[in-house]
């Protein structure tokens, strides 16, 4: 009996492998100056709540990875591995929750004990790219430009128009409380979204925008936000999500053949459209745009020598309080409520999987490689011609000076 039972609690042995975190910056000013904002160098910068809501989920995923005994209490560096977008407000996010991850007190100390930094805080490697046209991890969406010439076809389209048209006399009445007469297309919702973000940070708004307008206005803001993530457009998922999905699913495969993962815990820190994107492409239904904070989580886990996935997402993530983290099924993985074989979530981007970077980049991106390679090419050869002609006129003012020097003077 009890051999019997050491052997089935062998069978049934599971064990978190990985995890992979995936997160939208904190609360910030409004992107649009519009009177309320007290500075404008605040645009687009954290707020307050936004540092407190970021530190905080730090704090979370360390009582669910840390407190646990899966991840140790003190940083590593080939355990952990953190990715921003290069935007201010998103590194600021990403320190923020390392900072709650690993409070004042887990940092590094010399050996007689005295902190290396005041507090014993915990300085983190972020790894991100120059500027965000080149950020084809957490925000495809903006920079591939076949995601481009869907959205802009989207936008121009008799849909969006129509919806224009039937909210006229509210985008009319923004027009007015925000004194942006010029605005068009997508600018509403960056107009919406300004005066819900003076709502909720307390911040004076224009004094004829009642309660009513913010709900008109927040519905606007969810629309214009969603409306072109959606799953059955499969061109636009491996655009704004393939490359991102290929890179952690590349990762997956290599953990499941050596055994042992390379980073226990990876994040990736980006911004809204990272998470509609995401959430768009493995089908997730969503009714609003994901808050500031808002985070997916990806599990990787091992049982009986077989891998699986669970995800879970955090839509309404605390400032202070307990982490809000229910789970989820991807469309991909309809068998199971809750554990998602790794075969099962690698069929809608197995086409995504075979492909060089550079294919991905030609194929689903819509970069044309080949173009790029040849003015590489030929950018090289205009250098090695450059270069070949600088040392021929250096050897040949060298050998006119050797000529000058040698010949005798007549006296």
């Amino acid at each position: 009996m009890i051999f019997t039972l050491i052997f089935l609690s062998h069978l049934l042995h599971t064990e978190l492998v990985s995890v992979y975190v995936v997160h939208r910056h904190g609360d910030r000013y409004p992107l649009m100056q519009i009177e309320g904002v007290p500075d404008s160098k605040l645009l687009g910068q954290l707020t307050e709540r936004g540092y407190q809501r970021m530190e905080n989920i730090g704090t979370q995923l360390r009582k669910r990875y840390i407190d646990t005994g899966f991840l140790k209490e003190k940083f590593e560096y080939k355990t952990f591995y953190f990715y921003s977008s290069p935007s201010e407000r998103v590194k600021t996010s990403a320190f923020s929750l390392a900072n709650g991850l690993f409070p004042p007190g887990t940092g590094p100390v010399f050996k007689d004990d005295l902190p290396i930094f005041p507090n014993r805080t915990q300085p983190i490697p972020l790894t991100s790219v120059i500027d965000e046209s080149r950020d084809f991890s957490v925000l495809s969406v903006i920079n591939c430009p076949r995601s481009i010439d869907i959205v802009q076809k989207y936008q121009k389209g008799s849909s969006l128009r129509k919806y224009y048209q039937s909210k006229h006399r509210t985008l009319g009445r923004l027009k007015d409380q925000t004194r942006h007469q010029e605005v068009s297309g997508y600018d509403y919702a960056y107009l919406t979204d300004a005066l819900l973000i003076l709502d909720r940070e307390n911040l004076t708004k224009p004094a004829s925008v009642t309660g009513s307008d913010l709900k008109e206005y927040k519905s606007i803001y969810d629309h214009l936000s969603l409306e072109y993530h959606r799953v059955d457009n499969p061109a636009f998922c491996n655009a704004t999500t393939g490359l991102f999905m290929r890179r952690i699913l590349l990762d997956i495969n290599s953990t499941m053949h050596s055994g042992s993962p390379k980073y226990k815990f990876s994040l990736f820190a980006g911004h809204d459209v990272t998470i509609n994107s995401i959430f768009g492409c493995i089908g997730l239904p969503r009714t609003q745009n994901p808050p500031p904070g808002s985070y997916v989580i990806i599990e990787l886990h091992r049982e009986n020598e077989k891998y699986y996935l669970e995800f879970s997402s955090d839509l309404d993530p605390s400032i202070d309080g307990p982490a809000n983290i229910t789970s989820f099924t991807p469309y991909s993985c309809p068998a199971s409520p809750k554990k998602c074989e790794v075969a099962s979530f690698w069929t809608p981007w197995k086409h995504i999987m075979a492909k060089t970077e550079n294919q991905w980049f030609y194929d689903e991106c819509g970069f044309d490689t080949k173009t790029y390679h040849l003015t590489y090419l030929i950018a090289a050869t205009l250098l090695a011609v450059l270069f070949v002609a600088i040392m021929i006129w250096i050897i040949v003012m060298i050998s006119r000076l050797v000529k000058v020097s040698s010949t005798p003077h007549v006296v």
